[in-house]
């Protein structure tokens, strides 16, 4: 068992975790600057919930990944897919941007932003060709969709034929 608190109730986490003589898992708690949450948890909970978290439903609880679903979409939608060039619009993307090229033998780019001290982006450079390509960005989500409109903007900039994402 493992016992993991966000930022609302660490008294009432430290407390339980007190009774049973455990020791809270260690975590990190952040905001980015378009307000979105990143919690880290910097220890191993794989296979910790499967059996609890299914005794919460009466149907079977399966993890779906979207990847499989993308490449579909892709090879279906995508007109000359097969010369695109995938891209990570950040660091952050760059293993499933990575996995996803691979799989679909395609060219990989990424984004990198350079941040100053106060981890806003001053510049950011692409690494990769993307001229007279189509382009795919992948990411894991669109909230403020700022992420998507700078890494647009660097693939027109960049000769990029045609934009998905």
């Amino acid at each position: 068992m493992k016992i993991i608190s966000g930022s609302t109730h660490k008294k009432f986490a430290l407390k339980v975790a007190e009774r049973l003589q455990m020791s809270i898992t260690n975590t990190n708690l952040s905001r980015h600057p378009d307000s979105e949450t990143a919690f880290e948890i910097n220890e191993s909970i794989r296979e910790k919930h499967s059996p609890q978290i299914q005794g919460f439903f009466n149907i079977g609880v399966d993890n779906l990944f979207a990847e499989p679903l993308i490449m579909k979409y892709i090879k279906e939608l995508i007109p000359n897919w097969k010369t695109a060039v995938i891209v990570s619009p950040d660091a952050g993307e760059a293993k499933r941007a990575t996995s996803m090229a691979s799989k679909l033998g395609l060219d990989l780019a990424i984004i990198h932003k350079q941040k100053n001290h106060l981890k806003q982006i001053e510049s950011t450079i692409l690494v990769g060709d993307v001229r007279d390509k189509s382009s795919i960005i992948v990411d894991d989500m669109a909230d403020s969709c700022h992420t998507l409109v700078k890494a647009t903007d660097k693939l027109k900039e960049s000769g990029a034929t045609r934009i998905y994402a």
